[in-house]
């Protein structure tokens, strides 16, 4: 288990500093602490925040395992190396925001790059990283291939633009089900759960080819958080943020949830059935 320290008590500008930001990385069939990875200062420019990482491993080779980590206040990827044990930074513009696309339910938000999802496995033995950034309509990917050599990774014409799903679109997190090619996303402004088939188009992402599993504008106020489980369990969080932004929070009412549904039954009937 791949665990984000940030080393802060609070957020953002409020926020006190206790320890560096680092990687736990836990043994679960031990319970022990297995590998600690210190977030250096030099990685770490201005209000750098973590918010989210993802682990990509190969075929069960975790002695080969490399982690991505999101700095959307930074505007920065983090590679780590396991193998060589060793983290470095990438930042190109496809991770800063973009200004036209910053008014998030009546808030203006500038986080840069946010959602991390793998693709299965391709023919080269690498994935595709497709990620996005929160305050944009756009969607990006790149070859693990590519993130995993100190030397390319500095081109950033290596990165690829996807295509734009269209305006109030901006969203957070991401994970993608590998039986059906279902990319799941948490729809900010539209108060629901997105999704784009990447069996069915892969090579089209436009708003033609996104569409909405659920829409809930009561329990879905802001999903901050998704993931799929081994049983393809969808799991979403959802969080009353911009409230708490602006001191408006109700005490008298629900403000945060978690909620789950497999991922077939959020996928049938919708743009991203490959059975319709």
């Amino acid at each position: 288990m791949w665990v984000i320290d940030r080393g802060q008590d609070g957020m953002f500008t409020s926020a006190t500093n206790l320890s560096p930001s680092k990687i736990l990385v836990f043994d679960l069939n031990s319970n022990t602490l297995i590998r600690e990875i210190i977030i250096r200062q030099n990685l770490t420019p201005g209000q750098s925040i973590y918010f989210e990482k993802t682990v990509d491993i190969n075929n069960d080779a975790c002695a080969k395992a490399f982690a991505y980590l999101a700095d959307p206040i930074g505007f920065g990827l983090l590679v780590y190396d396991w193998e060589a044990n060793y983290l470095r930074r990438l930042s190109n513009a496809y991770m800063f925001f973009d200004p036209q696309s910053r008014m998030v339910d009546n808030l203006q938000v500038k986080d840069g790059i946010m959602g991390l999802a793998l693709s299965p496995i391709g023919s080269d033995g690498f994935r595709s990283l497709y990620f996005h950034v929160l305050a944009s309509y756009n969607k990006y990917n790149v070859s693990t291939q590519v993130l995993q050599n100190p030397r390319l990774s500095l081109d950033f014409t290596r990165f690829k633009l996807m295509g734009n799903r269209g305006e109030k679109s901006q969203y957070s997190i991401q994970r993608l089900d590998e039986k059906s090619g279902v990319l799941f996303y948490t729809e900010v402004q539209k108060k629901g759960i997105g999704c784009w088939n990447s069996k069915l188009n892969p090579n089209v992402y436009s708003t033609a080819t996104n569409g909405m599993v659920v829409v809930d504008r009561t329990r879905l106020t802001f999903p901050s958080a998704l993931i799929i489980d081994k049983k393809r369990n969808v799991w979403v969080i959802s969080n009353s943020l911009f409230l708490f932004f602006t001191n408006s929070l109700n005490p008298n009412k629900y403000n945060y949830r978690v909620l789950f549904a497999p991922a077939d039954i959020l996928i049938k009937d919708t743009i991203c059935d490959g059975n319709n």
